[in-house]
């Protein structure tokens, strides 16, 4: 069987905009490619990803394993093709909670820069001195309010998603408290 899902649009979209229920669809679709890819590739879908959409697409999956069925995933001109059961296996199995593992970490040093745009950021490990480079979620708002904190020692909170043996991916999740004018 299949089924064509059609957005109702209530309000205009300016040029280049996507509305939030397309923003989804695309994400469901780059985490079900990810499954099928590298622990990098998957790392990146899932890091941005909320915890119960992970725990949908895993019931997702699993009723397609239940059911010994596969599909295809069509989205524009983005295609992702689930052609046999064992695919659909592997997918589930690559975002178990075991092998995709998701924590929230407290961190000290720099925060470096931030591109509000792209809301990234780059922090200065105090203890390591590395500097890492992650995602700024959206539990912050403000994105470049945080260019006022830049070097100067502080916390601030992440997400670290590691699938597999790949390198961890960084959200940030909290970041430091604004400056204190009094000081």
């Amino acid at each position: 069987f299949g089924f064509e899902l059609e957005e109702h649009h209530t309000a205009q979209l300016s040029l280049g905009e996507s509305s939030a229920v397309a923003r989804a669809l695309e994400q469901t679709q780059s985490l079900l490619r990810g499954t099928l890819g590298t622990d990098d590739e998957l790392a990146d879908s899932a890091a941005e990803a909320d915890r119960r959409a992970l725990e949908k697409i895993r019931g997702f999956l699993q009723t397609l394993v239940d059911y010994e069925a596969v599909c295809t995933v069509q989205l524009g001109e983005s295609v992702v093709v689930f052609s046999d059961l064992g695919q659909v296996r592997t997918s589930l199995a690559r975002l178990s909670q075991e092998n995709l593992r998701e924590d929230e970490e407290e961190l000290s040093g720099e925060l470096q820069g931030v591109l509000p745009k792209a809301r990234a950021f780059e922090f200065k490990l105090a203890d390591t001195g590395q500097v890492i480079r992650g995602k700024i979620g959206p539990t912050i708002a403000d994105a470049d309010a945080l260019n006022e904190v830049l070097h100067r020692n502080t916390r601030i909170k992440v997400v670290v998603t590691r699938v597999g043996n790949g390198r961890p991916r960084y959200l940030l999740t909290e970041g430091p408290p604004p400056p204190n004018d009094d000081a």
